[in-house]
């Protein structure tokens, strides 16, 4: 399976064409621009790809996470930063969610958007159960397949604690993995350990309101930050570094996503897998014909 993180995947093509600024390159943000680029994108994904990985997943984001409930602060800083940005990020969410929509119903590719849920965790979670032999059972799967997961995102990493498991990043343009001396327990480790900024996740010694409210966090020294590595959870020395270290642990270790999350993501791949297969290719064409996307057209069959 190939698995596309997609949201991030259309807004990182998006910035590489025009910039987070706008003013790089020609393109203009539409909704026409947005949808050539991003058919364009997972063609040539699946030309690559398909021949070691199997066919595309497009793996989408939900709003109102469960990390947020859990979480109110989880990127809560993201409208702020879209705001200092001159792309016109409704075009491009707009965009985004009828995309979802058309690849849905033209393609045969599955579509997986849960309620609650994060594209990230429809990724680990696909990951995590195509390695299980209960899914034989259900006729997703007959066996554990080789995975490609393509995103830029660095959290993703984690999940090549599964040995079939790999990750390519567009935005670097080659496959990824642990840094030097890394294994996942170690990588996960250090996540915790260190929060996550751009997701609004401290550190594991600070407050929950210390990044959305510009409050210094509380810095990890050389010491504490071996004593952590060393001995986990055991190394916080007081009981509101033990609740922080449990905090991050939930939000960026993705064996943590819950049960009932999993579920509703296990029963969806399963009907969108089947209604995919059913769907078949035939309505590609006519939709390359629609949307005038002539060149796209003379390759098909990558589809």
């Amino acid at each position: 399976m190939i698995l596309v993180d997609f949201n991030q995947v259309v807004i990182a093509a998006i910035a590489g064409q025009v910039g987070y600024d706008g003013k790089r390159g020609t393109g203009e943000v539409n909704e026409d621009f947005v949808r050539h680029l991003v058919i364009n994108m997972l063609r040539s994904y699946r030309r690559q790809y398909h021949a070691e990985y199997g066919e595309l997943v497009i793996c989408c984001d939900d709003g109102n996470y469960w990390r947020k409930v859990f979480f109110p602060q989880y990127k809560a800083n993201r409208k702020k930063e879209r705001g200092e940005s001159a792309l016109d990020w409704q075009v491009i969410f707009d965009s985004i969610k009828l995309l979802r929509d058309e690849i849905n119903d033209n393609f045969p590719y599955p579509v997986i958007r849960v309620s609650r849920c994060e594209a990230d965790d429809v990724i680990a979670t696909i990951c995590k159960w195509s390695q299980s032999n209960e899914l034989k059972q259900t006729g997703v799967i007959e066996e554990p397949q080789p995975i490609l997961i393509i995103s830029t995102d660095g959290d993703l990493i984690q999940l090549q604690k599964y040995s079939n498991v790999q990750q390519f990043s567009p935005r670097d343009k080659k496959m990824v993995t642990f840094p030097t001396g890394m294994n996942a327990d170690k990588f996960i480790l250090e996540h915790i350990i260190e929060g996550d900024t751009s997701d609004g996740v401290p550190n594991a010694l600070s407050a929950d309101n210390c990044l959305v409210d510009k409050i210094r966090q509380k810095p990890l020294t050389q010491a504490r930050r071996a004593g952590f590595m060393e001995n986990g959870i055991d190394g916080c020395l007081t009981d509101d570094e033990r609740t922080y270290f449990q905090r991050n642990t939930k939000l960026v270790d993705l064996s943590q996503i819950p049960a009932y999350i999993e579920d509703l993501i296990l029963d969806m791949w399963q009907q969108k897998l089947s209604y995919a297969r059913a769907l078949g290719r035939r309505k590609v064409f006519n939709y390359l014909i629609k949307h005038r996307m002539a060149e796209l057209q003379k390759v098909l069959n990558d589809f």
